[in-house]
């Protein structure tokens, strides 16, 4: 299984980037900027008008050789105003702890996560 944590990590399969993010409210102006590992803008979505909530974009990643270190900034306005994004990253669980009362989440990415942290579960 996969889940959505708070991060801005792309996953890169077969040419296609994925993320997703959360906005605080209803935004006119969506776009996603995709940089590489030097942290340099080498791409930019433009999803136009979204809605409060979560939300899922897709990226051509064709052209990436290795996948590995690519992220994403959301920058998201309504009439020059910025509106509040969080950065959703998507990994896969390996292994469920168990601690006394706390569930843990062993994810390939990022290691030990508490369940509380998750965002969604897909």
């Amino acid at each position: 299984r996969d889940v959505l944590i708070e991060g801005n990590q792309l996953s890169i399969t077969d040419g296609t980037g994925t993320g997703s993010f959360e906005l605080g409210a209803a935004a006119g102006s969506v776009k996603v900027d995709v940089l590489n590992t030097a942290g340099t803008v080498v791409d930019t979505v433009d999803l136009g008008a979204e809605g409060a909530g979560r939300q899922s974009f897709t990226w051509d990643a064709g052209k990436v050789t290795d996948a590995a270190g690519y992220t994403f900034k959301v920058n998201a306005s309504t009439g020059g105003t910025a509106i509040t994004a969080t950065a959703l990253m998507r990994d896969k669980v390996e292994a469920v702890n168990t601690s006394g009362s706390t569930l843990t989440l062993e994810l390939a990415r990022n290691g030990a996560v508490a369940y509380s942290k998750i965002k969604a579960l897909n």
